[in-house]
């Protein structure tokens, strides 16, 4: 048997768990447990009406008994590490508006990597296989370590906040147009992006010098006034070389251009590996297409980086990535499963069925079951079996 509800409870809070695992202040007594029904009736809906058929058979069918133990045994050693206060900081995090605001612009960039179901061309696959080639070589460790040292960063909120004001200039909406005559056209911003990612993974990699100058060259941006020079001087604080943000990503850029998982893999006459800069172009493609809201998304993000309940989760979500980042048997879980997903057979049928789950209201009934979970009661049933 595998029930939705138990893959949550085991990953985060553990059914059968032992009586000194880490449980929060404010448990709900069962008898005030909420049923399925009232935890996720939309989920229920879609289930019941074979609306969820493809992700039913990737939980049920798919995944093997083996590749979901592994996983939820590793992914419970790591909650019964925390405290009974971080998560109850976990638990006011599912319930943060700000978090559950950003369910519609994950809906939309799911999306745009499924495509139209009726025009199979219109279907991401190069994103998913680079995705795919990054967990397999990467072993998902830096992807982990990238994640937690930006999680870190104080200056994040405002950087975030700045991009999204940035992307609201005039100038740049201009700059971004798709017309072959814009300042700059899908060519020019792949040979800006692929410079300074090159430059990124250089020796003396500096913001002024890699990333100021050949922004330099497109006239038209005002990079001495705000909110393009308070952005560049937090981005020079967050990727200066007494940081630990810079390794981390520099890691993950490795890993991208040459197959290795580190920068310290990388032989002195290496050559970046022949293939497309796929997130390059899948980039461009999202910002002149208008597939996703950036400015929404941006300002949404910051606001949520900003809130307290964020930084009180912080340092568990923090541990949780480090601790991801340092199991190497957690991390051959994660790579499995999601190499499993990232298949192009089942990628094309679960990516829109993962669509019609967010946009009905799927993250927060999710959320709620997690809820629910973490209170201490049951998992509800809701009919994901094998």
């Amino acid at each position: 048997m595998r029930i939705l509800s138990v893959l949550l409870c085991a990953a985060l809070i553990g059914c059968g768990a032992e009586a000194d695992a880490p449980a929060p202040a404010n448990r709900l007594p069962p008898a005030t447990c909420p049923s399925a029904e009232e935890l996720a009736p939309n989920l229920l809906g879609l289930l019941r009406s074979d609306q969820l058929a493809g992700v039913a058979e990737l939980l049920g069918q798919r995944l093997s008994d083996a590749q979901l133990e592994t996983l939820l045994a590793a992914l419970l050693d790591l909650v019964r590490g925390l405290e009974p206060a971080e998560i109850d900081a976990l638990l006011a995090l599912t319930e943060n508006p700000r978090l559950l605001a950003l369910a519609p612009l994950l809906a939309d960039l799911l999306a745009f990597v499924a495509g139209d179901p009726a025009r199979p061309e219109t279907f991401r696959r190069e994103v998913l296989d680079d995705l795919r080639r990054l967990l397999t070589v990467c072993e998902a460790a830096t992807l982990f370590e990238a994640t937690g040292a930006l999680l870190q960063a104080p200056e994040l909120p405002r950087l975030l906040g700045g991009l999204a004001d940035i992307l609201g200039l005039d100038i740049v909406q201009q700059i971004l147009d798709s017309d072959l005559q814009s300042a700059l056209n899908k060519d020019g911003f792949t040979v800006l992006v692929c410079n300074i990612v090159a430059a990124l993974v250089a020796p003396g990699f500096t913001v002024a010098d890699d990333v100021v100058r050949p922004l330099s060259g497109i006239d038209l941006l005002p990079l001495d006034e705000p909110p393009l020079s308070t952005f560049l001087a937090d981005l020079a604080a967050v990727l200066s070389p007494e940081r630990n943000v810079l390794p981390a990503l520099q890691d993950v850029v490795c890993c991208d251009l040459y197959g290795v998982p580190r920068c310290a893999a990388v032989p002195g006459d290496a050559a970046p590996l022949p293939r497309d800069p796929v997130f390059t172009w899948f980039t461009y493609d999202l910002f002149v297409s208008a597939a996703l809201d950036f400015d929404g998304l941006l300002a949404a993000v910051a606001a949520l980086a900003a809130d307290p309940q964020v930084e009180a989760a912080l340092a568990p979500v923090t541990a949780l990535l480090r601790a991801l980042g340092e199991d190497a048997e957690l991390r051959r879980a994660l790579i499995s499963v999601g190499v499993v997903l990232l298949e192009d057979q089942t990628a094309r049928r679960v990516l829109p069925e993962l669509v019609t789950l967010v946009r009905a209201g799927g993250v927060e009934e999710l959320l709620a079951v997690l809820r629910s979970i973490l209170k201490g009661c049951a998992p509800p049933a809701l009919g994901l079996t094998r």
